[in-house]
């Protein structure tokens, strides 16, 4: 099926349905499906001790600057490709969990990468309510998922509507 698209990210906390819904619409539009960095070494030392966040993080935007070379191969544009990640996800994360030392660097690797990344043509954010998002992700403190979900809406929606 031909769409007005060459490449859409499906974007949103953990637990909001990424990675089934990006391979049902690549799998509706005959797309390729390219998914997120699967492993992390850094991830189970990090989940127990939020200090080691620097090397998690590094290490996930290396992951996905790699799959962002991939996406720049002329041959998966001749179709529609499908992300169940956007690039700008890692500084979603790396801005609530990394020092402001730290933050200094990432944001200095981070901005000489970004420069070369493929931006997709639709980003598609997907939402769940916190109570759901801790039902979906027994293995996450309630605490990060709020402050997770307070960063992609905050990412997504700089500008809060104020009442008239």
């Amino acid at each position: 099926m031909k769409i007005g698209f060459r490449h859409i990210a499906i974007e949103g906390p953990p637990g909001s349905g990424k990675t089934p819904i990006a391979a049902a619409l690549a799998e509706r539009l005959g797309a390729k499906l390219m998914l997120d960095v699967d492993f992390n070494p850094f991830l189970t030392e990090f989940r127990h001790d939020m200090s080691q966040s620097f090397q998690t993080q590094i290490y996930f935007l290396l992951s996905r600057f790699a799959l962002e070379d991939d996406l720049k191969q002329p041959e998966l544009f001749r179709n529609n490709v499908i992300t169940d990640y956007f690039f700008d996800r890692d500084e979603i994360y790396a801005s609530i969990t990394l020092l402001q030392d730290e933050m200094l660097l990432y944001r200095t690797l981070y901005d000489l990468l970004g420069t070369r990344r493929s931006l997709p043509d639709l980003v598609v954010f997907l939402q769940l309510s916190e109570e759901e998002a801790i039902r979906r992700n027994s293995g996450i403190e309630p605490a990060f998922l709020k402050l997770i979900t307070d960063a992609y809406n905050g990412y997504f929606f700089p500008i809060q509507r104020r009442p008239f």
